[in-house]
């Protein structure tokens, strides 16, 4: 059994010497990290919808779920777009809460 540092070491060795990830997982990780950023913009919003009584039916993540956030991530417009509807769905649920 090795010990956390010499596991850290040893993946750090291969990094340095690019030999931790092969050229096909290189090639794939810009979906992959669309992926993830999408999979946090979904539960932003799950989360989000569980906190307001609306459980925010019209925001803009439920027009464009799953693989089509994805899609819609690999767009700097579309980016930018979703980052000014999180950004409006956050300023609802700070004004709803202040009226409670």
């Amino acid at each position: 059994l090795l010990s956390w540092n010499k596991v850290a070491n040893r993946v750090a060795h291969l990094i340095k010497h690019d030999q931790f990830l092969q050229a096909e997982d290189y090639a794939r990780m810009p979906q992959y990290e669309r992926e993830q950023m999408a999979n946090k913009v979904l539960r932003f919003y799950a989360r989000l919808a569980e906190q307001m009584e609306s459980a925010c039916k019209d925001a803009f993540i439920w027009q464009n779920p799953g693989n089509e956030t994805v899609a819609a991530l690999e767009n700097q417009a579309q980016q930018e777009n979703l980052v000014h509807e999180m950004d409006k769905d956050i300023e609802g649920r700070q004004l709803k809460e202040k009226t409670k």
